[in-house]
């Protein structure tokens, strides 16, 4: 779980740089960053697969759009790992975020 933890930081932080700093091209969707986050997580190792499953990366996707679309926050690394592992989010091995959203 700490070396996932470690992609979702990495992976939030190059979202915030994407966000923040804009180059030329179209901007990703939620979508788009699902993938990179799915594609980070299977080069360390993990196991995630995309599906349309409640419970898998589809979760992600939801937390993440609703933070760029509607909220216009970047989401949390503890939100999208309790999402990612909601066993381990339930027992309580992955607590709330107690950071504030940083705004787009």
């Amino acid at each position: 779980m700490y070396r996932l933890s470690r992609v979702a930081v990495e992976f939030r932080g190059e979202m915030c740089d994407a966000l923040t700093r804009p180059k030329s091209g179209p901007a990703k969707d939620a979508f788009e960053w699902d993938r990179v986050l799915l594609k980070r997580a299977r080069g360390r190792g993990f196991s995630i697969q995309y599906c349309f499953r409640p419970g898998h990366i589809m979760v992600v996707h939801d937390c993440l759009k609703r933070c760029l679309q509607e909220l216009h926050v970047l989401p949390q690394a503890a939100e999208m790992l309790r999402r990612l592992l909601p066993r381990a989010a339930a027992s309580g091995l992955i607590p709330r975020s107690i950071e504030s959203p940083f705004p787009l």
